[in-house]
């Protein structure tokens, strides 16, 4: 060989590997080895930095969370599309994975991508329309770039996503801690979460986020060795606060979809899905157990999910009446991506259904598109970890049927909110699809080479059009939001892109 790729330790005079030979990488084949995961790891790290630090800290104390959430994300996407542009071996990586799709899914993608620079094309606001594409597009790309991550090294991308997931979880509830201690000794007494929500502008942004992640939180118990039983009780319990959160929260949608995600993986899975429900049941009861003592016992809550009725559509009835006329109105190429949002007289800058968000704002046909490739990616997924589980060990199994479930309840929640939508939930939806796309295993690449200036274009195209429709509003956020109070409507914000969500007022 040209290159000495590995060092053996004990050959034999024979010349064949010794009992017990162990095979150690040199520093060339390290390097090679290393060099294609470490991007992944870099926007790990970025991601997970995120997912801990936002939801708990105003590193931006002079706009709103929201606002300072949407920054930190353009951030992290400007990020990875300029590793695409500039490294050609983030290029070859990233080209692998995409290509491990089947051809039908890719030039399903082409498709859905041009049929949106068409819509943006004839919108009122392009401007508005290309940065909602442009926006989409580095979510994607950041998508395959965690795929190809753990593809390449599935021990280390879990282990970095999964304690983003912890920490961020726990230095929340500390901060539940520290606000539910303050709120019950004021006089009168103040119910969490009848105050600020913390690192959320909304608690239903907050809900959003423990639909990703309810299903996972208790993988990291199970990751744990045996012999660190208080770390893994304390990781249960961790869990379970989180269960106990949404109680409290009243989130309807998680709820939901959540008993939806559970009842999908014991119909596909069936026995394999056992342990992972009796692990989340176990999380579940308990958290019942501690909203009772928190919400209940110490003090009384009226705003939890015990008291909110489940039939009543608190509005969106009027969201997707608005969606069905721009659907009818312009069927064909619709009003123009994120147009939803360009009428001041509506409640919401977005119709809390992703499905007749695409319809309205991308076109009928758009919309067919995303809904077959979502599907036929869920599909796949169930299919491809169903074959594996046989030849699998527990743990395995538990991560995939924990993945499926987070899949399944955020496909759900997006019928009934913006899931698609907000920036932390989408950098979430990011990893997790990337998570799950990883554990499907490798396919044919060999159509890589010829996307090569194709990406690139792409990429440098999305890139140009979030710092053009970014620019203007990010330099006058709290200006804008102002005005618009003053002049508009002096009741609330909606947020779509930002917390002013409304693109027709300057």
């Amino acid at each position: 060989m040209a290159v000495k790729q590995l060092e053996l330790k004990g050959i034999s005079q024979t010349g064949q590997p010794a009992p017990g030979a162990v095979f150690v990488p040199s520093r060339q084949a390290s390097f090679r080895l290393a060099r294609p995961m470490a991007p992944g790891v870099g926007l790990a790290v970025l991601v997970g930095l995120y997912l801990v630090l936002m939801p708990n800290l105003k590193l931006l104390p002079q706009i709103q969370p929201y606002d300072a959430k949407r920054l930190f994300q353009v951030l992290i996407l400007l990020i990875t599309g300029g590793w695409l542009l500039v490294s050609s071996v983030g290029r070859r990586v990233w080209l692998d994975t995409f290509s491990s799709l089947p051809v039908p899914a890719q030039r399903g993608l082409f498709v859905l991508l041009g049929w949106g620079c068409v819509s943006s094309l004839l919108a009122p606001l392009p401007q508005f329309a290309f940065l909602e594409i442009g926006h989409f597009v580095l979510l994607f790309c950041l998508t395959v770039a965690f795929a190809g991550f753990f593809r390449r090294a599935p021990e280390v991308a879990q282990t970095l996503l999964l304690s983003g997931l912890t920490l961020s979880v726990f230095f929340y509830f500390v901060s539940f801690l520290v606000g539910y201690t303050y709120g019950v000794l004021d006089q009168p007494p103040s119910v969490w979460p009848e105050g600020a929500y913390f690192g959320f502008s909304h608690v239903r942004f907050l809900n959003q986020v423990q639909t990703w992640t309810l299903p996972l939180m208790v993988l990291p118990a199970v990751l744990v060795p045996v012999r660190f039983r208080f770390i893994r009780w304390a990781l249960m319990a961790l869990a379970s606060a989180w269960w106990m959160l949404l109680f409290a929260t009243g989130g309807r949608g998680t709820s939901v979809a959540t008993g939806v995600a559970f009842l999908v993986v014991l119909v596909l899975f069936r026995k394999h899905a056992f342990s992972w429900l009796r692990l989340q049941s176990i999380a579940l009861l308990s958290g019942a157990a501690l909203y009772g003592v928190f919400f209940k016992v110490l003090v009384s809550s009226n705003v939890s999910l015990l008291e909110r009725s489940m039939t009543n559509a608190t509005g969106r009835w009027i969201f997707w009446e608005r969606a069905w006329d721009l659907i009818a109105a312009h069927p064909l190429l619709g009003v123009g991506p994120m147009h939803y949002a360009a009428s001041v007289t509506e409640l919401a800058a977005h119709p809390h259904n992703a499905v007749l968000q695409w319809a309205a704002e991308w076109g009928v046909p758009a919309a067919v598109f995303a809904v077959g490739l979502v599907g036929w990616g869920l599909l796949a997924c169930f299919r491809g970890y169903r074959r594996t589980f046989e030849h699998s060990d527990s743990t395995t199994r538990m991560v995939r049927v924990a993945v499926t479930a987070s899949l399944v309840a955020a496909a759900v929640h997006a019928l009934f909110s913006g899931i698609i939508v907000m920036p932390l939930s989408q950098l979430l939806m990011a990893a997790i699809v990337g998570w799950a796309w990883g554990l499907c295993g490798s396919g044919e690449a060999a159509r890589a080479i010829g996307y090569r200036r194709l990406l690139c274009l792409v990429v440098g195209a999305a890139l140009a059009a979030t710092v053009w429709g970014v620019a203007p509003g990010a330099f006058a956020l709290n200006e804008n939001q102002a005005a618009y109070i003053d002049t508009v409507q002096p009741d609330a914000l909606r947020p779509r892109f930002w917390q002013q969500g409304y693109i027709s007022y300057p």
